[in-house]
C-alpha cells in the first residue's frame, strides 16, 4: 500500500485539473482494491490511502464540474470509510472531508446537512475529534458548529487558530 500511497500523494500535488486528478485517485484506489481481492493484501487501501484521496479532493482546481466530481469521489471514498468493517474514519479523514466541504460546496442548507451529519458521525464514533477537526468543522458551518459545539469546544477551536495568527 505504501507504494500506491505515494502515488496518491504524488497525484494529489500535481497540476492536473480537478476532475484529472479525482479519476487518477479512482484509479489507483480500484487497482488497490482489485489487488486485495486478488489475495494481495499488503495493496489493501489504508485510513492514509482515503485520507490522502480526501485531502486532494479538497483542493481540486479547475471548473465547477472538475470540482463536482472531486466532490462526489470524496463522498463515495468517505461513505466506504463509514460502511466498511476493516477500519473507520480517523481524526485526519474527518478533517480532510471537513476540509472538502467547505472548499467544495457552497454555503447553504446542503453544506450546513452535511457537516452536521458528519459532526454527529465523529462524535458517536468516540475520540474522532481533535483541534484540527473542530477547526475545519467550524470553516465548513460556523453557525451548526455553533448549534451544536459546547463552549469547551468553541475554546478549544478558537485557540488553535490563536498561534496561527500571532
Amino acid at each position: 500500500a505504501h507504494c500506491y500511497n505515494a502515488c496518491i500523494h504524488a497525484v494529489a500535488k500535481s497540476d492536473l485539473s480537478g476532475s484529472q486528478k479525482a479519476r487518477k485517485c479512482q484509479e489507483i484506489l480500484q487497482r488497490m482494491i482489485d489487488q486485495k481481492e486478488k489475495g494481495f493484501h499488503e495493496s489493501a487501501p489504508t485510513l492514509v490511502t482515503y485520507s490522502t484521496i480526501l485531502n486532494a479532493c479538497a483542493y481540486a482546481n479547475g471548473d465547477r464540474n472538475d470540482k463536482k466530481e472531486a466532490f462526489n469521489l470524496a463522498k463515495s471514498c468517505f461513505q466506504a470509510l463509514l460502511e466498511s468493517k476493516d477500519m473507520k474514519p480517523c481524526p485526519s479523514c474527518y478533517t480532510n472531508f471537513f476540509l472538502v466541504i467547505s472548499r467544495l460546496l457552497k454555503p447553504g442548507e446542503v453544506r450546513d446537512m452535511l457537516a452536521e451529519a458528519t459532526y454527529k458521525e465523529a462524535s458517536a464514533d468516540g475520540g474522532k475529534i481533535d483541534r484540527q477537526v473542530l477547526k475545519n468543522f467550524r470553516n465548513a458551518s460556523p453557525v451548526i458548529a455553533n448549534k451544536l459545539l459546547s463552549d469547551e469546544e468553541k475554546l478549544s477551536a478558537r485557540n488553535t487558530l490563536r498561534p496561527m495568527m500571532q
